[in-house]
């Protein structure tokens, strides 16, 4: 963990391996602003957080791997971001106790689907997050968390 990047972010750290990215985590666009959990689903680009300072609560997500190489990421609002057929990326989908689930050792597991899955792509240092469409997620023009071209 390079310290100095931990310290800047109140003790969160940029991961350069998959096998890093499980449980809590934050998205940076730019510098100490994260991807930011809005509760009608949608996500917003959250302030500049001041140095020496972690992502609010409403930028915290959880990571949970799906298979050697895919994530899903769950909002603090329980929901599974999943890129819808206009290429948004929304935090709409929970499961409800009707859903498909696997039951195994004492734990419910949710069936994540296929649009809940994101592809880490580590290159030259950084980290893209490749949809279900193929697109790697961004910002647009109106500041809506897109995975368009």
């Amino acid at each position: 963990v390079d310290e100095l990047v931990s310290f800047r972010h109140g003790g969160w750290w940029k991961v350069k391996e998959f096998h890093e990215i499980h449980g809590n985590v934050a998205i940076e666009f730019g510098t100490n602003s994260y991807v930011h959990a809005l509760d009608n689903g949608l996500f917003c680009i959250g302030s500049t957080r001041p140095f020496g300072e972690g992502p609010e609560p409403q930028q915290i997500l959880t990571a949970i791997r799906v298979s050697e190489n895919k994530i899903a990421l769950k909002s603090g609002f329980g929901k599974y971001l999943a890129v819808n057929k206009n290429g948004l990326v929304v935090g709409r989908s929970g499961k409800l106790p009707h859903s498909s689930s696997i039951i195994s050792h004492w734990f419910v597991l949710d069936a994540i689907s296929a649009r809940e899955q994101f592809e880490p792509v580590f290159e030259n240092g950084n980290l893209a997050l490749s949809a279900s469409n193929d697109k790697f997620i961004r910002f647009n023009e109106e500041g809506d968390l897109v995975a368009l071209d």
